[in-house]
């Protein structure tokens, strides 16, 4: 084992209008590794820098004109505060699933191609296609009542006065067939168009695939650092990034034709999954089928490798609240840096998503249109 360090501290401690605390530079930086002197391979190795510049400064508050003051940026408006961004089991699992996405060179995935997108769904995509054309080209035409027809929409121009169960009935069917519609372009038409391309994607990669044994994958979260006494969201002074980056040796040359078989268990698991009702809705708050995938990347891609983890914060900021001035700055760099050496992949269990990315505005149709199915059968 390779242990050292590096410390250079030219802080002193003071005392200011602030309060006391240090002043000045400070530098360090600690390693540990596995030896090996003549770099032959590639070993378990880790590192942490930390670079801190807060010196002396003076102040002035429009509070008390005339007034200076001394202290350090830290002590007297707080430092930086960093974006709380931290590299997750759910960035791992699309780690390990962008290295499948490498060895394959291609995503399609018969399995729930075939289960997903069958008879059923062209069927309903022709349908659909059918009535949405017959309608536009009544609308054009000036012909209302046709075109209200093919969508399901009760005829406006039919006189005399109907009951109101009638009007209701007439609603829920209306409410129905907006709902098809919307279904069969979200959850039919454009899943089957993805799959059309991915596959031919994965036949030309077959054909042409290269015969590398090593390949490799990245993931990176990112975030930003704000002075302290900012308000949130303004002022950015700085970033978080959050990385890692998968190198991995197969074991065996991949053939191609991993995806295109349904004989990897967790390719099953993923058909099944992809069966079960509103499922999709699930993965947009654990990304259920995504570690399904990566499970599956596991099993078909055996080897060895290694992944280095890189987390950087860097800021550099003089900001002062509305009324204040100063003649100072602050400064600070860190970063870690860790090489971990794996003789398997090892796929974590997914966590929630953020409330935040749950869900865009095409998820929200849809879910709308999946309760129209329900509530109006």
């Amino acid at each position: 084992m390779t242990t050292g360090s590096i410390i250079q501290d030219h802080r002193s401690l003071i005392s200011t209008d602030c309060g006391s605390g240090l002043a000045g530079t400070y530098y360090s930086r600690i390693w540990a590794g596995d030896d090996d002197p003549l770099k032959t391979k590639i070993n378990g190795y880790g590192t942490s820098i930390v670079s801190e510049n807060d010196p002396v400064m003076t102040w002035t508050n429009q509070d008390n004109p005339g007034v200076t003051k001394q202290g350090t940026y830290k002590l007297c408006f707080g430092g930086v505060v960093v974006d709380d961004v931290v590299f997750g089991d759910n960035d791992e699992i699309t780690l390990i699933n962008r290295l499948g996405d490498q060895i394959r060179q291609h995503d399609f995935d018969a399995a729930n191609s075939i289960g997903a997108e069958g008879k059923d769904a062209l069927k309903q995509i022709a349908g659909t296609a059918s009535s949405l054309y017959r309608a536009d080209k009544a609308l054009s035409r000036g012909d209302l009542p046709t075109a209200a027809a093919e969508l399901g929409i009760p005829n406006p121009f039919n006189k005399g006065k109907k009951r109101l169960s009638d009007r209701q009935k007439q609603n829920n069917k209306l409410g129905k067939n907006l709902s098809n519609s919307v279904l069969a372009v979200q959850l039919g038409a454009l899943p089957l168009m993805d799959d059309m391309a991915s596959a031919f994607n994965a036949l030309v990669s077959m054909l042409n695939r290269d015969m590398r044994r090593t390949y490799v994958s990245k993931v990176k979260v990112k975030g930003n650092v704000y002075p302290a006494t900012a308000e949130t969201g303004k002022n950015v002074c700085g970033f978080v990034h959050d990385s890692k980056r998968l190198v991995w040796t197969l074991s065996a040359q991949p053939t191609g034709y991993e995806q295109l078989s349904t004989s990897n268990p967790w390719d099953l698991a993923d058909l099944m999954w992809n069966f079960t009702a509103l499922s999709f809705v699930a993965d947009w708050i654990v990304p259920i089928q995504k570690f399904l995938s990566a499970k599956s990347t596991a099993y078909d891609f055996k080897g060895s490798g290694y992944v280095t983890r890189k987390r950087i914060v860097e800021a550099a900021t003089s900001y002062v609240p509305p009324g204040f001035s100063t003649t100072g700055s602050y400064g600070l760099r860190t970063v870690v840096f860790e090489r971990t050496l794996l003789s398997s992949l090892t796929v974590p269990m997914p966590n929630f998503k953020p409330v935040e990315s749950i869900p865009s505005w095409q998820r929200a149709l849809t879910a709308v249109s999946l309760l129209g199915q329900r509530v109006l059968k």
